[in-house]
């Protein structure tokens, strides 16, 4: 499992891909009383800081009862429901304290705020915890293996669900698809959980921790909504990155000498100067690492560079050796990074290059530039 994970550090060179439920419309600072679990003999009422809504309402042998999200607000009175369906709840009362309790007339009812209202479900025992972990983490596997997130998709909660298409999930974790790294490899091994499981102001429960893999260390952060009496995933967070604990001497590559830093920085800088002038980042991505290839396309690199497209002709550096600032290293992470400059006329040219020994080469995996 070393070499793997060796390998997977790198995927997420500057970021950790997040995404869930936690766009949800949330209530208003100035409604913030609304929230909370509202009871009568015959009535039980939850409203949580997040939006959600549950009903229930037992009338002799009749009851009625439905899950919904809050719309809006209409003064005191308050809209719930999905799509074209809306039921107003008429406030007459809007809440407000009598003694020690806090009060609420709902249709002509008055309900009771509870002492301990819990605005979701209880915070699960640990064994709950580890087993939503694991299948949460298994079922983002198996997907990455699959180079597709359908299965993932049928696992999270229906508000992820109406969020995130298939196709948009995809787009959000698809840095994984093309790394060849099987993830179901931490199926066996038991999450470390970092504090405690707590329930956020929005209702969601959050988990922390990480896996005991060396020599980098895989974290996450998870996010669940109570939905239909069961904790459902509604925002994942995985980050791989070198471990922290010090690790045997290094036996990648050695750092090259000058003359192949020189190299190295003289092809970066043309092949970036002949995409800015083309306007298209097409050449560039094709001399890049394969790792930075699978994160970014053409469209994304034209996004990120796409400024410097009007700068004007930066092969006018072609013939130029660059100054180097500092001697080369190799960062925590096993990339290469060389810095520096080029001065030309009035202006100063900085840059920053990080390079990943890939098949026997230096590749270019980061790449600032800076012209002042």
């Amino acid at each position: 499992m070393t070499s793997i994970f060796r390998n997977l550090m790198f995927t997420i060179f500057a970021a950790t891909l997040i995404a869930g439920c936690e766009n949800q419309a949330s209530i208003p600072p100035e409604k913030s009383d609304y929230v909370g679990e509202w009871q009568h003999p015959t009535i039980s009422l939850i409203i949580r800081q997040n939006g959600s809504v549950e009903y229930n309402r037992q009338e002799g042998t009749s009851s009625k009862s439905f899950k919904a999200q809050l719309k809006a607000f209409d003064g005191d009175n308050f809209i719930v429901g999905f799509g074209p369906m809306d039921t107003t709840f008429v406030v007459s009362k809007p809440p407000h304290q009598e003694g020690e309790n806090w009060v609420m007339t709902v249709d002509g009812v008055q309900l009771i705020r509870a002492k301990s209202s819990q605005t979701g479900s209880n915070i699960p025992g640990k064994a709950e915890q580890i087993s939503l972990t694991k299948k949460s983490m298994h079922d983002f596997a198996v997907s990455v293996n699959n180079k597709s997130m359908e299965h993932f998709r049928n696992s999270i909660c229906k508000l992820w669900q109406n969020q995130f298409s298939t196709e948009k999930l995809n787009e959000t974790y698809g840095a994984f698809f093309n790394l060849g790294v099987d993830l179901t490899v931490l199926d066996p091994l038991e999450p470390i959980f970092e504090g405690d499981a707590l329930i956020d102001k929005d209702g969601l429960l959050v988990i922390k921790g990480h896996y005991p893999t060396k020599p980098s260390q895989v974290t996450f952060e998870h996010k669940y909504l109570y939905e239909n009496a069961a904790w459902k995933l509604a925002g994942f967070s995985i980050n791989i990155a070198a471990s922290k604990t010090p690790q045997t001497p290094q036996t990648g590559p050695n750092i090259p000498g000058k003359a192949e830093q020189i190299s190295l920085t003289k092809k970066s800088m043309h092949d970036f100067a002949v995409s800015v002038n083309n306007k298209n980042m097409e050449h560039f991505r094709r001399s890049i690492s394969k790792l930075w290839q699978n994160q970014f396309s053409t469209e994304k690199l034209n996004e990120a560079y796409g400024a410097l497209f009007n700068v004007g002709d930066l092969t006018v550096l072609d013939p130029l050796e660059p100054i180097f600032e500092g001697d080369a290293l190799i960062d925590k992470d096993g990339l290469l990074v060389i810095k520096g400059h080029y001065l030309i006329k009035q202006n100063k040219v900085t840059f920053e290059h990080k390079y990943y020994y890939e098949d026997a080469a230096w590749k270019l995996l980061g790449f600032h530039i800076n012209i002042q």
